[in-house]
């Protein structure tokens, strides 16, 4: 039988930033409980609205369970709720012995030592590179007795992580993460690529939105405002594409801002002159919200200079998006440099506004490309997604009656140059 633990530290519902939201995540726990016999969650349930409480909205299969914690954001928070993980995951492991854990996580530090001593079967889901997000974060952490001690555990955070990562199964979020989980234990074989989606198959459009307007080209940023994402990069292209061809494109960013974030970013689009070409939607609820965002938007931008594989990369292609977004992580996994995208180097200004320029004149291309994605779309489904995770951890296992995912795609060695800027600008 297919019984499976799922370990999350980080809030499941998250009402404010609407984007990584309780349906996302949510989307995907149902569709894993829907290829398992059974599965137990161990996981933040609050703050929620009484509605939406985990037992009304949790599979109605007998034999699932939720094991509630508190938020768990932050190493302090961890800390100080680690008597409180350790007896949930203690319960756990009543009903369940294997279980699929994140990585990274805040509370690793607790969590991967206490299922080895408890006898688990565990798998991790690697979803991201720490090592590149440390990178980004260098020298806006601030000083201080609290922040050596938030260092010095992640620091051990990330020690632990890499210790069980090298002797557990491993899903990752595209190629390069994979390629990272495999150096953990050269020679090994129990890792397996995917692309993250929370897309149900339900949502998918049946066609590409139609998006004939004689307005200026939309383009759309959806994701949290904060320095790991490149907003920066994002507007100062916008700033050479706008001072060569005023009017010609409009940038909608939809997004929740954490700590005056929002006020940094609005300071670059000052400073780049471009506030009556940017305009700022807020958080966007997933579902009918921010599937219009996607709706009325003619070309997707992705500037982030770390990334694993994107959730957002999939919804831009489930609407038939064109895509312009940085050569980092997993990116290229989903976006194939010509027939569904433009890829450019991360924190590279002039080569994202070129990639912006060519889209921009041809308007035969964006269409090619709409068409590309929407099709390329139909196999990243969440169902399809949570069968194949099922199939490796549970192999040899009935597998259900849903489509194949797709593997993520494997690419060529050489990398394609930036696109060049054209001479005579848009």
């Amino acid at each position: 039988m297919r019984r499976l633990g799922i370990i999350r530290l980080e809030r499941l519902f998250e009402h404010r930033s609407g984007l990584t939201s309780q349906s996302t995540i949510i989307n995907w726990v149902r569709a894993a409980a829907e290829a398992c016999d059974a599965v137990g969650l161990v996981a933040p349930t609050a703050p929620v609205p009484d509605d939406e409480a985990p037992r009304g909205w949790w599979h109605p299969r007998a034999g699932d369970r939720v094991f509630p914690l508190p938020n768990a954001s932050g190493y302090a928070r961890v800390a100080r709720i680690s008597g409180r993980i350790t007896l949930q995951i203690t319960r756990l492991r009543r009903e369940f012995r294997t279980v699929l854990c994140r990585a990274p996580e805040h509370g690793n530090f607790v969590v991967m030592p206490l299922l080895n001593l408890l006898g688990f079967r565990p798998v991790v889901w690697l979803v991201a590179d720490r090592r590149e997000m440390r990178k980004v974060h260098a020298g806006r952490r601030g000083t201080g007795a609290w922040m050596r001690i938030a260092l010095g555990l992640s620091d051990l955070n990330d020690a632990v992580e890499r210790r069980w990562m090298a002797r557990w199964p491993v899903i990752a979020n595209g190629s390069e993460l994979a390629a990272y989980a495999r150096d953990l234990a050269p020679g090994r074989r129990d890792v397996l690529p995917v692309v993250s989606t929370t897309f149900r198959a339900e949502d998918r459009p049946a066609q590409v939105p139609a998006r004939e307007h004689d307005g200026p080209v939309r383009l759309l940023y959806v994701g949290r405002l904060a320095p790991d994402k490149g907003l920066g990069t994002l507007v100062a292209a916008l700033g050479i594409v706008h001072a060569a061809a005023p009017g010609r494109v409009e940038l909608r960013i939809a997004g929740w801002a954490a700590h005056g974030e929002e006020e940094r970013v609005r300071d670059e689009v000052r400073a780049h002159g471009v506030e009556e070409v940017v305009r700022f939607l807020g958080p966007q609820a997933y579902g009918p919200e921010l599937f219009g965002c996607f709706r009325d938007a003619d070309l997707f931008v992705l500037p982030s200079p770390s990334e694993g594989t994107p959730r957002v990369l999939v919804e831009a292609m489930m609407f038939g998006l064109p895509i312009v977004a940085t050569r980092v992580g997993g990116v290229p996994d989903l976006v194939e440099e010509g027939a569904n995208g433009l890829l450019v180097p991360p924190n590279d200004p002039a080569a994202m506004a070129a990639a912006l320029k060519v889209l921009l004149n041809d308007p035969g291309y964006r269409a090619r490309m709409a068409q590309a994605n929407h099709a390329a779309g139909a196999a990243h489904t969440v169902e399809a997604l949570a069968e194949r995770m099922m199939s490796f951890i549970f192999p040899g296992q009935a597998a259900r009656d849903v489509p194949a995912a797709a593997e993520p795609r494997r690419r060529p060695e050489s990398r394609t140059p930036p696109v060049p800027l054209p001479p005579d600008g848009p």
